[in-house]
């Protein structure tokens, strides 16, 4: 098996089977939704909030989940990203 080059804390841990999280992330902007769409992409769960909600509703075609306030965003997330400019 290969090394999961994000588990620092096991290196010898397997990545053949990355395990899943629920992830939010706030501030769907250029980072945001990189950010949200690459551990989309590694199979995470993922919800965004963004205070331009189009922003974060543009996600939505690609299997992200988009809350409608913070609160949601964050409530059942186990890491949370924020990418806020202010």
């Amino acid at each position: 098996p290969r090394q999961c080059p994000w588990a620092i804390e096991a290196p010898a841990r397997s990545c053949d089977k990355h395990p899943m999280a629920t992830l939010a992330f706030l501030g769907t902007g250029l980072i945001g939704a990189a950010l949200a769409e690459g551990a989309k992409s590694r199979g995470d769960d993922v919800i965004v909030w963004n205070r331009s909600p189009a922003k974060a509703a543009a996600l939505a075609p690609r299997g992200i989940a988009v809350a409608p306030s913070v609160a949601a965003a964050v409530a059942n997330a186990e890491r949370v990203h924020l990418a806020l400019t202010d």
